[in-house]
């Protein structure tokens, strides 16, 4: 039985938890060996230090992952990742971190395992009393569960107009703008994302996110290429973090924008320098560019 990926990608695109002694390594450090190893190791951590309220979410999104990888086992990790985020928020009841994974996982675990939108909504409910914006985007993400595009509209709306000055939400509604074929409506907010004065990890992503997405709502609409081409030759001389594109697709959109600019030979150049990896979308990209750049 899998876990959605609603739960791993709500999970890993946390910003970092202030910890309790003794200090945990990052996540991404414990899982570098492997689940098993990362499950071996919190399991005996957690055993050691059962007040550890950090240990807990790790041992939470760790068991979460082994569930999502397991067929025979999903049931049991899907269990054990549940009362680990449980405890989590016991130990620490206004930790945003902690209650968005245990949100998370309510949302996209089946009900057998433990799922229930139910005590999801108590959740964000009882977020709203130490953190409304935080409230606010796990409510977006539960009524994109619940497939209920009206209230979605309305609790974007809300986050559009309750936190003009943050862009979490400017970023969601350019993404539906974008999709929607508003590329002036998209691109309205995803300039704002980038005129936004709040530092944090999770802001850094999301504005490395709006430009990536300027250069591609340039491809798409063919409009303001030049800003485009401006917004991914900067995000080239970015240090990126986990939750924005690659490197490489970013090349792969503005040697696409170079072409529509007439500037062919620098769109050739970057075209032979991407490499695709196993990437096959990305892989089936560079092809259709390397026969434009070779017309």
């Amino acid at each position: 039985m899998r876990l959605v990926v609603l739960l791993l990608a709500t999970i890993l695109a946390l910003p970092a938890v202030a910890s309790t002694p003794p200090v945990l390594p990052p996540l991404n450090e414990l899982m570098a060996g492997g689940l098993d190893d990362a499950e071996e190791f919190i399991d005996d951590f957690v055993k050691e230090h059962p007040d550890h309220a950090q240990a807990h979410f790790m041992r939470g999104a760790i068991m979460g992952m082994q569930a999502s990888d397991s067929i025979f086992s999903a049931l049991g990790y899907a269990k054990k990742s549940l009362s680990s985020f449980q405890r989590a928020v016991e130990l620490e009841p206004t930790s945003v971190e902690y209650r968005q994974g245990l949100i998370s996982f309510y949302m996209a675990a089946p009900g057998i395992a433990g799922g229930d939108m139910e005590l999801a909504w108590q959740h964000i409910e009882a977020m709203r009393e130490f953190d409304s914006k935080a409230a606010l985007q796990m409510e977006l993400a539960y009524w994109q569960v619940e497939e209920d595009d009206a209230k979605f509209q309305a609790t974007l709306q809300r986050g559009l107009e309750e936190f003009a000055e943050h862009p979490d939400f400017h970023f969601r509604a350019g993404l539906i703008a974008q999709e929607q074929k508003s590329f002036d409506q998209a691109y309205a907010h995803f300039d704002t994302c980038l005129t936004t004065e709040i530092e944090s990890e999770a802001a850094t992503s999301i504005e490395l996110n709006c430009l990536y997405q300027i250069g591609r709502t340039a491809l798409f609409s063919e409009q303001r290429v030049a800003d485009g081409i401006r917004a991914l030759e900067d995000y080239q001389q970015r240090d990126l973090t986990d939750n924005v594109p690659g490197k490489e697709w970013a090349q792969a959109r503005l040697a696409a924008l170079y072409l529509l600019a007439d500037r062919k030979s620098e769109a050739q150049q970057l075209v032979q320098v991407i490499d695709a990896g196993e990437d096959e979308n990305l892989a089936e990209e560079l092809k259709s560019l390397r026969q434009r750049v070779n017309r």
